[in-house]
């Protein structure tokens, strides 16, 4: 009986660890899509602001 709670103890572990795992990778790759944007965003800036080099 004491082993079983324990047990679920140990699930409910696992779950909490595999649903912030889960909301971090999604966050995650939010962050890298707006990075990509804030990236293209920069290059046209950049592009703009100086003549070309070659």
């Amino acid at each position: 009986m004491h082993g079983h709670e324990c047990s679920r103890g140990k699930h409910n572990e696992y779950l909490y660890y595999k649903v912030l795992a889960a909301v971090l990778e999604q966050s995650n790759e939010q962050q890298q899509q707006e990075n990509q944007e804030e990236i293209q965003q920069q290059r046209v800036y950049s592009r703009r602001r100086q003549p070309a080099e070659n």
